[in-house]
């Protein structure tokens, strides 16, 4: 049985520091493209005030 690598991340979470994200935020997310998905009914998820906060 294959080790499941998010169970020792979940474990570490409560170690994490500020910094450390700060650190993954620039190793792995800074200056990349990427993508969010809302689900939901539009007639509850607000459109008008999701469409401002989107760039």
């Amino acid at each position: 049985m294959n080790k499941d690598s998010r169970m020792s991340v979940y474990n570490q979470i409560d170690k994490f520091t500020l910094e450390d994200i700060k650190v993954f935020h620039k190793t792995h997310l800074k200056d990349k493209k990427w993508n969010i998905r809302v689900m939901g009914s539009k007639d509850k998820i607000g459109m008008d005030n999701l469409a401002n906060t989107v760039k």
